[in-house]
């Protein structure tokens, strides 16, 4: 059996201290005295058989005197409140400095074991946030978690998406403005074969299903160049990768490969400067692949997308918004049913995005 603690006591008058100031201030008591009686023996003298010797050193015994009343008076109120402070009041200025000082100190957390850390926050977590409630806290937990597990290098301040899907005979074509504001997590990161964008490949009667028009970074523009077999060439600031599509759904409806283009040079970024992407490119896919789905790929403090599908008298558009509580309010203008504007105005995760289908009328 473990045994018991002992209560701190987190006040108390030291002994020997209140010894030493009753020795002195009996002391200075009995100084007075002498000092009293040699003073009355002096003044029953006449004041013609007395020196000035003497006049001074009766000067300087008044002197002293009053500085000893004055520190026996302090010793004296010294030792009246040692004995009568309460020690609750005692106890709540140590107990308002642990808390108000020495808890409020990085230091402190510094030095604490992983253990405490998790037990401490849970306690004030569940006393400040959640009134003691336990199960809250842990979907409260659950989903610190989640978000901890999805963090990479950087989040989007901004990601938007601008598109306009025009009807072609056996396809659509979408021509997208694609916006990112890019924030690193620490002061300063440097990026390496930063993604663009990931485009799941299908042929569509030889036709091209992705075409990557332009890129600007801070409005600079990248030189893209391409080589006769429409490979990009090695002196291109884009570049791409093409990887197998394992996802099974993909597959199914005959996406059967991926290519991922990205930043040839590594790209700085910092807190005090975030980067600014805008891509341009075209899209096409069958036209029975009537739905598009746009998701964040880090989390994004604001999410927003514009589509809009021509003609509008024969297709119209639906949509929803997914992520954590559906917390996305939706934009339509009543009068253009091909025209739907989605926005997150404040987080989302990885994977949380939107999905616009087109109907046809």
């Amino acid at each position: 059996m473990s045994k018991k603690s002992k209560k701190l006591k987190l006040y108390h008058v030291k002994k020997s201290t209140m010894l030493m100031t009753g020795i002195t201030a009996f002391l200075c008591v009995v100084i007075l005295v002498l000092i009293g009686t040699n003073s009355h023996i002096i003044n029953s003298v006449s004041n013609d058989g007395i020196t000035v010797n003497e006049k001074m050193l009766i000067h300087i015994c008044k002197i002293v005197a009053d500085i000893l009343i004055v520190i026996v008076s302090i010793l004296g109120t010294n030792l009246l409140l040692s004995v009568l402070v309460e020690k609750n009041s005692k106890n709540n200025i140590v107990t308002e400095f642990l808390v108000n000082d020495m808890l409020s100190s990085e230091s402190v957390y510094a030095n604490l074991s992983d253990e405490n850390q998790t037990a401490l926050l849970k306690n004030i977590e569940l006393r400040r946030v959640f009134d003691g409630n336990e199960t809250a806290y842990e979907m409260h937990n659950y989903m610190n978690e989640k978000v901890k597990n999805n963090l990479k290098e950087y989040y989007y301040s901004e990601c938007e998406y601008v598109v306009v899907a025009d009807v072609k005979d056996e396809y659509f074509e979408k021509t997208v403005t694609h916006t990112i504001v890019i924030v690193p997590y620490e002061k300063e990161k440097v990026l390496k074969k930063f993604p663009l964008t990931t485009i799941n490949i299908k042929n569509i009667n030889g036709l091209l299903n992705y075409e990557l028009k332009d890129v600007q970074i801070n409005g600079r523009p990248l030189k893209i160049v391409r080589d006769n077999n429409g490979e990009f060439a090695s002196n291109s600031e884009v570049q791409w990768e093409k990887v197998a599509n394992k996802n099974k759904l993909d597959n199914k409806n005959g996406y059967n490969l991926k290519i991922k283009y990205y930043l040839k040079n590594r790209l700085m970024v910092s807190q005090n400067n975030p980067v600014k992407i805008v891509s341009n490119y075209i899209t096409r896919c069958p036209i029975d692949d009537i739905t598009t789905t746009f998701r964040a790929s880090v989390p994004c403090k604001k999410f927003i997308v514009n589509y809009t599908v021509e003609p509008e008298e024969q297709y119209k558009l639906t949509g929803s918004a997914f992520g954590f509580l559906d917390a996305a309010s939706a934009y339509q203008n009543s009068h253009k049913t091909n025209v739907m504007r989605f926005g997150f105005d404040n987080w989302i995760f990885t994977d949380d995005g939107v999905s616009i289908v087109m109907n046809k009328k």
